[in-house]
């Protein structure tokens, strides 16, 4: 019953007396119910997630020293198990072993609950109900598991059924590991967990000695005003004076109780000067909870308490059928509403991979070796383009026939191969600084035609489409045999201008377009780069095969793979081999790649639309993809711009997350991001929201005092870094001062 006594709230409990007209009325305060639960919801709240993490880190262990594929075939783990897997495995698993353990505990509250009369009590209240039931729990698991196990045994009639039952075995002790993993956790919730009954019980104790030490002042008092001479001058004992019941008197005196049962009381003390039981037990002490909790348990066994006698069967069955449809929710809501929103589906990976390693045995063509562009190569002198072009015009007004060849031989006849420098030479259109030379082999009269200087040319929108209509014509009449070869010579960073996108340019007006981007990509993209020998040395063999086994468009890099398979690390079979992140080697070959593919990356990433460059930045920076839009992941896919690796989507190699890391300007990707980050927050608010709300009810349903702990921790949390914000933004207006 719900009430109030001298001004505290609480619950009074009718317990029948001796006496049939009169009934024992015991009232215990709320504050006393708020401390236990908020102990308890501690402890399991933060015992759980200890376990979790440990199990979390655990995983992520085996993941960085091991191959994890490899460690699932010689473990036999089926590959379906993976991370997440296994975290709502344990979860649901640690769950019913802390459920088990509640429900076990209120079963042996009932059964432990003194009787009028002895010959009622249970005979099962001798038994551990609250280790009985996980026990019984963890055992029926066992059966089943090991019932599977042997009727698959059963069903194999292969050939090798030696290797077949090798397998299942494997997993049946793996499951017995896990088992037993689970049996150590039940050991130290079984020493822990009762920690706060028996700080309820131990505050019980101390509020009824500090009770007895009131009664035997409020005594001492009444015997002093009715026998004052007795006591003071004859030394009689106050207590012996007072018509008081034997039971009383002892509990007076404390000799109700042998010594080493009686619980240790301080006789000074009265219920005022009693501290609540939140400050006793260490609800509001860390370090105190901490090491009552989890360090070492220091308060007694047992005490008197009190328990409402209500039947068993109702309780448990309850509590029963709530622990199955908890359960049962929480894999429902983790299947149907958290991993479709976080993760995408197994078989729409396993489809992913499929197309990835398609699309990578996919024939590729092969670069024209015609085709070149050298980096590095400085070339001091020649002859421009504009003089040559003057030249060739006055030739044809004049009738002069060797005007041109005196300056350049062969230039004629590529003047008359090459429509577009008819087009320029006639309408006077110069490309400022560009050099061009032709070499003829009298013998076969095959002309071959070089180029160079043409910085001045990439810094001028104009200039840079005639520049770039001139390399295609030559480009072509290449591939279509009337020019045996066609170089450019340019240094390392000279095609940058229309490679990679530069945030000045763009506020100076003259940056590329996209249409432009394309159009340079899929001009440069036919050519070969031929760089010093020097930047050939020094490569890492392994990380340059791992850049071309996915990315056909590459595979020239790897002419000399016996020679890259020698120098390659040797791989374990189940251990990891480290690398140093960022090594010289590493670094000297992703440049080396990007120095070839850097036209290749940028036309697949100009051929990609806003949404698909906003899914591969977020995948370069290892963030994860709505799985919902399953049309672009494919669409990537079909791209080779993705794989499936460990079930998550990665980037189809590392020499492509740096360029696409850099591919765009910082205000570019910034209001990318910021437009969708309005869906974002449309997908996962249904499921975090749900989760949040089911948190804090529980919290609110179960904590006791726990909630009002949390609300001023976060309080207090936020208010120190709003503090510590104003701080550091009045210290840096100080410094711009």
């Amino acid at each position: 019953i719900k009430g109030n006594y001298h001004g505290q709230d609480g619950r009074f409990v009718l317990i029948p007396a001796a006496v049939d007209a009169w009934a024992i009325v015991i009232f215990y305060p709320n504050d006393s119910l708020d401390s236990f639960m908020t102990n308890q919801f501690l402890f399991i709240s933060i015992s759980f997630s200890i376990a979790l993490l440990l199990i979390i880190g655990f995983v992520l262990l085996c993941r960085h020293f091991f191959c994890t594929g490899k460690l699932k075939s010689a473990l036999c783990v089926p590959e379906k198990i993976n991370g997440r897997r296994l975290v709502l495995g344990s979860s649901i698993l640690l769950g019913a072993i802390y459920s088990l353990y509640s429900i076990g505990t209120l079963f042996a509250l009932d059964t432990t609950v003194p009787q009028p009369d002895p010959s009622t009590v249970s005979a099962l209240a001798n038994v551990d109900w609250s280790l009985l039931a996980p026990i019984i729990g963890l055992s029926i698991l066992l059966i089943i598991m090991l019932e599977i196990c042997v009727a698959r045994i059963r069903k194999i009639k292969t050939q090798d059924n030696s290797q077949t039952t090798r397998t299942l075995l494997k997993r049946f002790f793996i499951v017995l590991a896990v088992l037993a993993a689970l049996a150590l956790h039940l050991c130290y919730l079984h020493f822990a967990a009762p920690m706060a009954l028996r700080g309820l019980a131990f505050h019980y104790n101390q509020v009824q000695c500090n009770q007895l030490n009131f009664e035997r002042q409020e005594d001492i008092r009444l015997a002093l005003s009715r026998y004052p001479n007795s006591i003071t001058q004859q030394g009689r004992d106050p207590l012996t004076l007072l018509p008081i019941a034997p039971d009383l008197f002892d509990k007076l005196q404390g000799t109700d109780k042998p010594d080493s049962e009686r619980i240790p009381c301080n006789s000074q003390i009265e219920p005022d000067d009693y501290p609540n039981p939140s400050s006793l037990v260490g609800a509001t002490y860390l370090w105190q909870w901490l090491n009552s909790y989890f360090l070492q348990a220091n308060l007694p066994e047992s005490g008197p308490s009190v328990y409402e006698l209500k039947p068993t069967f109702w309780p448990v069955a309850s509590s029963s059928m709530l622990l199955i449809a908890i359960m049962a929710g929480w894999i429902v809501f983790n299947g149907r509403v958290l991993w479709r929103r976080f993760y995408c589906s197994d078989l729409f990976l396993q489809h992913i991979e499929r197309l990835t390693k398609l699309e990578s045995a996919l024939p590729q063509e092969q670069r024209n070796e015609k085709l070149v562009i050298e980096c590095n190569t400085a070339r001091l002198n020649g002859i421009g383009l504009s003089l040559l072009l003057r030249t060739a015009s006055m030739q044809d007004a004049t009738t002069e026939p060797d005007m041109v060849n005196n300056l350049l031989p062969g230039f004629a006849r590529l003047y008359q191969l090459s429509p577009f420098l008819k087009k320029i030479g006639s309408t006077n259109i110069l490309l400022p600084n560009l050099k061009l030379n032709v070499c003829q082999n009298n013998e076969t009269a095959t002309l071959d035609v070089q180029i160079w200087d043409i910085e001045t040319c990439l810094e001028n929108a104009e200039y840079r489409q005639y520049l770039l209509d001139l390399i295609m014509e030559l480009k072509s009449l290449t591939l279509a045999g009337q020019i045996t070869g066609f170089t450019v010579f340019t240094g390392f960073h000279s095609l940058q201008r229309v490679k990679m996108k530069d945030p000045l340019s763009m506020e100076q007006g003259s940056a590329l377009k996209h249409a432009e981007y394309l159009s340079w990509a899929e001009c440069l993209m036919d050519f070969n780069v031929k760089v010093p020998a020097a930047f050939k040395q020094r490569l890492d063999k392994q990380l340059l095969t791992e850049e071309v086994r996915y990315f056909p468009e590459l595979r020239f890099l790897a002419t000399d793979k016996r020679k890259s398979d020698a120098d390659a690390s040797p791989k374990s079979d189940l251990w990891k081999v480290r690398k140093t992140t960022g090594s010289e080697r590493q670094w000297n070959t992703i440049n080396y790649i990007l120095l070839h593919a850097e036209d290749i990356y940028r036309f697949k990433w100009e051929s990609c639309s806003n949404a698909e460059k906003l899914a591969l930045f977020n995948l370069a920076k290892k963030r994860r993809l709505n799985p919902s839009n399953t049309q672009m992941i494919e669409h990537l896919a079909l791209n080779g711009l993705i794989k499936v690796t460990r079930g998550h989507l990665q980037l189809i190699n590392h020499s492509i997350t740096h360029f696409i890391l850099n591919a765009e300007t910082a205000d570019t990707l910034n209001r990318m991001v910021r437009r969708s980050q309005e869906g974002i927050w449309k997908s996962y608010r249904l499921p975090l929201g749900f989760l949040v709300v089911l948190i804090i009810g529980g919290i609110a349903l179960t904590s006791g005092e726990s909630l009002y702990i949390i609300a001023a921790s976060v309080a207090g949390v936020l208010t120190t870094i709003a503090g510590v914000a104003n701080s550091a933004h009045l210290l840096r207006g100080q410094i711009k001062e």
